[in-house]
């Protein structure tokens, strides 16, 4: 029973920088699970001396075989004409060729990152609980109508074809991007990993700054303490490193995500050093202290929270 780690990056723009931090990142920690970055023809700039240093193997959207849904999705969809340079359209589209990729390797147990995405957990440790907990799929969802897939788990290759199903009978009328569709489809407890503890919810209730409540508190803290640790769509990640410069070039570290359940300045975001040296984020509140599985680093300044940083 082996898991993997999967990565997508579309268009034809360079691998960022900050996307082999996230790789290195994961082999701080999972040092024998397989980890693949799948890339389009078109990207060109893209350092495969430090990718073979990681292990991680590079697979081309060309090397995939492309499935009938895929296909409805490139020719119906409407993200096309949203803006970005096909950010939207690419967004979406990497559901698809993850199935893709998943048949061709025969994976299941795929853990999915984002590239600015920095993961603090070891998945042997972790695999049994997601497999007895999620049999379908598990996602990061921050508000009743938003899912971030900062970091998701596949079970199988079922799974991920369900939802692609999902998405191409959901293009034809709605234009929605992959937050919005995410949500649509993951709409039961059964596949929301927890976002808080249910010491934070008893203590200041899950409310944004929208004065917005979830119709099921229940349900972003459900898990925890099976887990014993959180896990980031993108609020502590804006939290501890701002946002994206591409909105802001001021330091916009404190920054409280407008839409999620869960505010960070509650409580404080510190650093603890594993057993094994490693620094991770701890969430501490009232004297209760969370673990983070993973930060959603939206300003891309990933090398600043790598765990073999020197402090």
């Amino acid at each position: 029973m082996n898991a993997a780690f999967v990565l997508v990056h579309l268009g034809a723009k360079p691998y960022p920088d900050y996307g082999y931090d996230c790789i290195e990142q994961i082999r701080l920690f999972n040092e024998a699970e397989p980890v693949f970055l799948l890339l389009d023809d078109e990207c060109m700039s893209v350092d495969n001396e430090r990718l073979a240093r990681t292990r991680c193997t590079v697979v081309r959207r060309k090397d995939l075989r492309t499935t009938l849904k895929h296909r409805f999705y490139r020719s119906t969809n409407l993200m096309r004409f949203k803006g970005l340079r096909g950010f939207w359209l690419y967004a979406v589209e990497r559901f698809f060729l993850i199935e893709e990729l998943m048949r061709k390797f025969e994976l299941g147990n795929v853990i999915h990152l984002e590239n600015d995405v920095l993961s603090y957990f070891e998945i042997a440790k972790s695999l049994d609980r997601f497999r007895s907990l999620y049999p379908r799929m598990a996602i990061v969802r921050d508000h009743d109508k938003r899912c971030i897939a900062s970091l998701m788990f596949i079970r199988n290759q079922r799974s991920i074809a369900r939802l692609n199903a999902f998405i191409s009978y959901n293009l034809l009328t709605r234009r929605k991007n992959d937050m919005e569709l995410l949500s649509s489809y993951c709409k039961d407890k059964m596949m929301q990993l927890p976002i808080v503890s249910p010491s934070y919810a008893a203590r200041f209730a899950l409310v944004n700054l929208r004065n917005e409540r979830p119709r099921d508190s229940e349900s972003f803290c459900k898990n925890e303490g099976e887990f014993e640790m959180l896990f980031d769509a993108a609020s502590f990640g804006q939290f501890v490193g701002g946002v994206d410069k591409v909105h802001s070039a001021a330091d916009s570290r404190g920054f409280v995500n407008e839409t999620a359940y869960v505010n960070p300045s509650k409580g404080q975001v510190n650093w603890m050093r594993d057993a094994k040296g490693r620094l991770c984020p701890i969430f501490r509140f009232d004297g209760i202290e969370d673990k983070i599985a993973n930060l959603h680093i939206h300003s891309k300044e990933l090398c600043k929270y790598r765990s073999d940083r020197k402090s």
